[in-house]
């Protein structure tokens, strides 16, 4: 799961780089599935909705970046993390438009 948030948070701040620059942003997040997460925790049975929530609002602003689709990608991520896996989150928070 760390190298999905290291991914993740990389073009997150990428994104938002972009967005201020005028440029085009793209985050194309994949499913975390494919890291093979191997720590128990991750298996709960929220984690699936909750990614795919997140896979939604990142699709989302692929197809329409703009500062406010992008705030719901963060959301997304917040909500993840409050209920899933807190760690992180505090970096999460660093990164709204």
């Amino acid at each position: 799961m760390a190298n999905a948030m290291r991914e993740m948070v990389t073009q997150l701040v990428q994104a938002r780089s972009d967005l201020k620059a005028g440029k085009t942003a793209q985050l194309n997040f994949k499913s975390f599935y494919n890291y093979g997460l191997t720590d128990e925790s991750f298996n709960k049975p929220g984690l699936e909705g909750m990614s795919q929530f997140l896979l939604t609002q990142s699709k989302t602003f692929d197809t329409n970046p703009t500062p406010k689709s992008y705030n719901n990608v963060i959301n997304a991520c917040q909500s993840c993390h409050i209920y899933l896996c807190p760690g992180p989150l505090d970096l999460i928070n660093t990164l709204n438009y």
